[in-house]
């Protein structure tokens, strides 16, 4: 069976609707500067997507003395939602959103991935409706959904390959059962990469390239290009330095099957399986990246060099992306390295250290700015620009 193409103009009001939901673009002049379309074509675009209810005018605004008002645009509040969940080993953060990228609601649940996909899947899906219930949103349709999981991911498929902290999810078709619970498009994306993504949106162009680094029960890594855009790589796995050698660590058995693994040394599961080693300092807490965050709070000696050890060898592992990508801006992620300096504090030290001072010369390392955030704004602006797709936007226009 042959693929239909969009036609042109779904081309055209696509992006026109990406760049009203996204990017600020509120008027038929700003629209047609930023597209290179002419004036008068962007006005028919508009003026059907008015029609077609996706669009509104929401008021005049000056634009001086000489100037004519011009009408502002807006994405019309019916047109729809989107869902995102994000994955983690113990929970997940739900959020539903409208089609401008605003979030409206977000919850945090709690469950162990390693209870499967069928349970996992079965309570998110429950929640997320009782999220749209809750806010009376039932009768708008959802344009999209993002999941973003802790493993590594075949975008293409929506399933997951191998995941080490995730038994049971290989292979699991995990967008295809979403996309029928919910009749709408879905996407499945390492949590990592969205991540990335959403930290990318607070940064200005200079400051790109990026590298963006999670420590947590694993380790992961997202790069974000000059143009903005993630390298993805053939088949989704770019930046995957969980499974990288470490160092002089030839003798740690990983996940994974094989030895002296990045994320068998210097993830927060390393951590605490090394604090468990020491007596008195775990007891009977549970094993968790909040138990750390705790411990190092508190400056247990024990918790401190362990975490300071683990991202100095986590270090030796950025020292490589730097050279390989010459980044200007690494930023680091993760329940741990936002409650202590001392994560980015390591890393930064062994990479000014190793790495060459051309590479080194202006780049920045520090925590991103969302924090506990970035992964829910990456996938919230992922599921907008799906609704808003060449491929979709006849389903949102009615056309």
């Amino acid at each position: 069976m042959t693929t239909m193409r969009p036609r042109q103009s779904d081309n055209v009001r696509s992006e026109l609707l990406q760049l009203v939901a996204l990017h600020g673009m509120d008027n038929r002049a700003a629209l047609a500067a930023r597209t290179g379309i002419s004036q008068s074509a962007v006005g028919g675009h508009v003026e059907a997507l008015i029609e077609a209810g996706a669009l509104i005018e929401v008021g005049l605004r000056a634009t001086g003395s000489r100037g004519r008002p011009v009408y502002e645009l807006a994405i019309a509040p019916d047109t729809g939602l989107v869902l995102v969940a994000e994955l983690g080993i113990a929970g997940a953060r739900l959020a539903v959103g409208s089609l401008d990228g605003n979030l409206k609601s977000m919850e945090t649940i709690e469950f162990q991935i390693t209870d499967g996909p069928a349970a996992v899947l079965a309570t998110i899906t429950d929640r997320l409706r009782t999220m749209l219930e809750s806010y009376g949103e039932t009768i708008l349709p959802v344009r999209g959904l993002v999941v973003a999981l802790p493993g590594p991911v075949d975008d293409l498929n929506g399933t997951v390959v191998r995941p080490s902290l995730m038994p049971g999810w290989d292979g699991y078709p995990v967008a295809s059962e979403m996309s029928a619970r919910f009749c709408c498009p879905v996407e499945v994306h390492n949590d990592v990469n969205m991540m990335a993504a959403g930290e990318a949106l607070s940064l200005d162009a200079d400051e790109l390239p990026m590298i963006y680094l999670k420590v947590g029960s694993g380790l992961g890594c997202g790069i974000v290009l000059p143009d903005g855009s993630l390298l993805h790589g053939k088949h989704g796995s770019a930046g995957d330095i969980a499974h990288i050698p470490a160092p002089g660590r030839p003798d740690v058995l990983c996940e994974c099957g094989n030895v002296g693994c990045m994320d068998a040394v210097a993830s927060v599961r390393a951590i605490i399986q090394q604090l468990e080693q020491v007596p008195g300092v775990l007891g009977d807490q549970p094993r968790t990246s909040r138990t750390i965050v705790d411990l190092l709070q508190r400056g247990d000696p024990h918790a401190v060099r362990a975490m300071r050890d683990a991202a100095a060898t986590l270090g030796e592992a950025v020292v490589l992306l730097v050279h390989l990508f010459n980044p200007a801006t690494i930023l680091v992620g993760g329940l741990v390295a936002i409650a202590t300096d001392d994560v980015v504090a390591s890393i930064r030290g062994t990479v000014y250290q190793r790495a060459q001072p051309l590479a080194t010369r202006s780049l920045s390392i520090r925590q991103g700015a969302l924090k506990e955030l970035a992964g829910v704004t990456g996938s919230m602006r992922r599921a907008v620009e799906m609704a808003f797709s060449p491929d979709a936007v006849r389903e949102v226009t009615g056309r």
